[in-house]
Parts: structure tokens; sequence; C-alpha cells
């Protein structure tokens, strides 16, 4: 069994997987991960480095609990340390790129996906087959 079966089956671990990575709690592939990163390195939005390192509440250990979850999966890219915040979502890039789009699609409001920059993968999928 998988630490992300042993996760799903505790009360704690189902609840943060479910609410990281939506019903089903399965993360996109290594490769979707890779490339979803790359298009927000270099981004003026991905910004405030580890802040949820530095601070306490409700939001950090949120992000503590996920990045944890995800590092005990060995959920690992190569370019991962240049991943931080983004601004314009509010999510902790580590732990979002993970997340399949339907999920993603499902907490993200209609405007905050038009004010996304043209080259991010938010926007790319969330708009692929769709009339945004």
């Amino acid at each position: 069994m998988s630490l992300m079966d042993t996760l799903r089956k505790t009360s704690k671990g189902a609840a943060v997987i479910t609410d990281w990575l939506g019903a089903g709690g399965n993360p996109v592939s290594p490769e979707q991960a890779d490339r979803r990163a790359r298009s927000c390195i270099g981004c003026p939005n991905n910004v405030s480095p580890n802040w949820w390192n530095k601070t306490t509440g409700s939001i950090a250990a949120a992000m503590r609990d996920m990045l944890a979850i995800k590092n005990d999966c060995q959920m690992h890219i190569a370019v991962e340390d240049k991943l931080h915040v983004c601004r314009a979502c509010g999510c902790c890039l580590p732990c979002k790129i993970w997340v399949p789009i339907v999920h993603i699609s499902k907490v993200l409001d209609k405007q905050t996906v038009l004010d996304l920059p043209s080259h991010c993968w938010m926007k790319q999928e969330i708009c692929e087959g769709t009339s945004l």
C-alpha cells in the first residue's frame, strides 16, 4: 500500500488530500507537473518564497501539511526550489502544480482565470475547450 493510500484512510490525511488534490486525491503526472512548474519560473506572480515556514495560522499550517504529504509521497521535480506562492491565486506552487485541472477550475473564479497572464498553465488548461 502506498503512502497516499495510507493517508487517504486517516481523517486528517484524507481531508488534506481532498482539499489539495480534489475528489479522488490523484495528482497529475510528474511530466505534467514539471511542464506547469516551468511556466511559473520567471513569472512575476511567483512571489513570497517559503513564507509558510515563517508564520503561524491556518493557511500556513495547511500549506505545511500539503507540502509534508507531497514530500512523503516523493512528489518532486527538478525546478521545485524555484516555485513559491502565486500572487494571482494565492496558492503554494510546489503543491499546486500537482493538482488536477478539474479541481483547480472548481475553486478559481472566472475573473481570476481571466486575469492570469497568457503564459500561465492554469489559464491555458482551464480555457482549453471552454469559452472563457
